[in-house]
């Protein structure tokens, strides 16, 4: 299922975000209807929506940047698995946007781009556009800051 399917590393949105707080929001859109998601309020607006945050730690030449990744699924009524990625700030560091030229890609099981975003300089988040997929579909989602790559498996069965 969806929490085994993360491992090492994978928290609650609530381990980064006080439940007070109105800081994270996933924004995306369904085919008709445009989302908002509020941390404080997942469970109200979506009853079976699993989310998982995971810090990344990226060690560049002189420093080292920390970001969030954030992965939220929920299962269609056609069967299939709708998924959200972001990058976000370290939310307990002093950085308010990401660094520039943070790439986050979608990548098919034999390493085909299959969508990707890249930040700017004033970016406090970025996100792939929704996607569905069949459960047992595997995954990546790359991140890649100054030539350094970090690649994240999923396959999830279902939730």
């Amino acid at each position: 299922d969806f929490e085994e399917s993360l491992k090492m590393g994978w928290e609650a949105l609530d381990t980064f975000f006080s439940s007070d707080t109105n800081q994270l929001a996933f924004r995306g859109s369904s085919i008709n209807t445009p989302r908002r998601f509020h941390v404080e309020t997942h469970k109200n607006i979506y009853q079976n929506r699993f989310e998982r945050a995971k810090l990344i730690n990226i060690q560049m030449e002189l420093e080292k940047v920390t970001i969030l990744l954030l992965i939220a699924v929920t299962p269609q009524e056609d069967g299939r698995l709708g998924v959200m990625v972001q990058l976000h700030p370290d939310p307990k560091g002093y950085e308010k946007y990401l660094p520039p030229n943070l790439k986050l890609a979608l990548l098919s099981e034999p390493a085909e781009i299959l969508q990707q975003t890249i930040s700017r300089s004033r970016d406090n988040y970025i996100q792939l556009k929704y996607f569905r997929c069949q459960p047992g579909t595997p995954f990546r989602i790359q991140i890649i800051l100054g030539g350094i790559s970090v690649v994240e498996d999923f396959c999830f069965e279902s939730l």
